[in-house]
């Protein structure tokens, strides 16, 4: 986990998932950005879109600073 310092309001923080045999890849995903509404088009309102975190994958090689 990959923790913010400092914040003037929501905390957001890394999750980092290490690469394994099934899934050759680091996956990093955020935790917190969902804590904010954002402005979703109309014509997707049904579909309840207006919040997300992020994810990301890298080469195994990659140096994932902790």
């Amino acid at each position: 986990m990959i923790h913010e310092i400092t914040s003037p309001d929501i905390h957001e923080n890394i999750a980092v998932i290490e690469p394994t045999c099934e899934r050759n890849c680091y996956t990093l995903t955020t935790i917190g950005m969902g804590a904010y509404c954002m402005d979703a088009l109309s014509q997707f309102e049904e579909y309840k879109l207006d919040r997300a975190e992020m994810i990301i994958c890298l080469s195994p090689h990659w140096k994932i600073m902790r």
